[in-house]
Formats: structure tokens, sequence, C-alpha cells
């Protein structure tokens, strides 16, 4: 599941993935965060912090190129063994 987010380049992007109400099985929590990442990586988005609970996972994004467009992508390990991803689009606009 994808979704778009337009994210000011002074300002920073919090976003928390909802894991139980779209993709967790009843009863499955996240075991572990495997991480996040960017594409393109290096290319100004910065992933800033992440934190996550046994059914969310959440970023903060600072910086990137205006007028670009990166695909952050959440990788999850959940309690029944699963390996997960859920991603967004975050495009850069001036300001």
């Amino acid at each position: 599941m994808s979704a778009y987010f337009l994210k000011n380049t002074g300002s920073d992007l919090d976003h928390t993935f909802e894991w139980a109400a779209q993709i967790l099985d009843g009863g499955e929590t996240i075991e572990s965060d495997l991480g996040w990442t960017l594409h393109p990586a290096d290319d100004g988005l910065i992933i800033d912090a992440t934190n996550h609970s046994p059914t969310t996972t959440t970023v903060r994004l600072s910086g990137g190129v205006p007028g670009r467009a990166y695909l952050v992508c959440s990788n999850i390990h959940t309690s029944t063994g699963r390996e997960i991803q859920n991603s967004i689009i975050v495009r850069v606009a001036n300001g």
C-alpha cells in the first residue's frame, strides 16, 4: 500500500504506518523494525529519527531536493515470521 505526501524543504515530515489497521493479521504484532530505506538514496532527503511499537512504525524526514519524488519504505518482521514492506511517496516542494 502506497500513499503520496507533499513535504516542504524547510520543514520536517513525520509519518506513521498503522500496520494493524491495514496489514497485520488478528493478534499479529511487529517483532522487529528492519529499518527504513529511501529511493533514491543519498539525494537530499534524510531520515532523522525512527520509532516503532507493536503495531506502528514512525519516521521523521527532513531536507530533500525541491521537485524531486522519493520512495520511503518501512520494513518489519512480525510475530508470525512474516517480513513485510510498506511505502509512501514523498514529493518535496519549495518552501
